[in-house]
């Protein structure tokens, strides 16, 4: 399941107002056991309990794939995931999406470009026409291949 937030800091609202967004920040969530994986400014790829590294009280939209995952791709998805867990984070590609230049950086990575490989690693593609440097959070809500199950509230 992705998490989509609606992050409210400074940092959240240039991301936002840059992505033309609701959305500042994307992670993928293992609901079963809340276990999340994101790209974290100060912490780079993290693997931790939901929400642990956000503000009480921010919003996060639930969405989950039209198709769900095979239990071998989704293995795929989270062995991937967690391969990246400790690079760092991708600065220069917030820059990217937000100019629309420079470029993909190896072993740094941003929230949605993290959750947009890590599903490009388990075969799927929800966006055509983008490479991972390119997705900004709030791209992802215009996947088809997604719909809001509902949204949880952080802390």
């Amino acid at each position: 399941m992705i998490g989509l937030y609606r992050g409210t800091s400074f940092v959240s609202r240039v991301i936002r107002w840059f992505g033309w967004s609701r959305y500042s920040h994307a992670s993928w969530l293992d609901i079963g056991t809340m276990t999340e994986w994101e790209a974290w400014t100060t912490k780079g790829v993290t693997r931790a309990y939901f929400g642990i590294n956000h503000t009480p009280g921010t919003r996060v939209d639930l969405y989950e794939l039209r198709k769900p995952l095979s239990l071998l791709d989704a293995k795929l998805l989270t062995d991937f995931l967690d391969e990246q867990v400790g690079d760092k984070y991708d600065y220069r590609g917030i820059v990217s999406f937000a100019l629309h230049w420079l470029g993909a950086s190896k072993d740094k990575w941003f929230c949605s470009e993290l959750v947009f490989d890590g599903l490009l690693s388990a075969g799927r593609r929800i966006l055509n026409g983008l490479e991972a440097y390119q997705v900004a959070p709030g791209d992802i809500a215009k996947s088809t291949d997604l719909f809001c199950v509902g949204y949880m509230i952080v802390g």
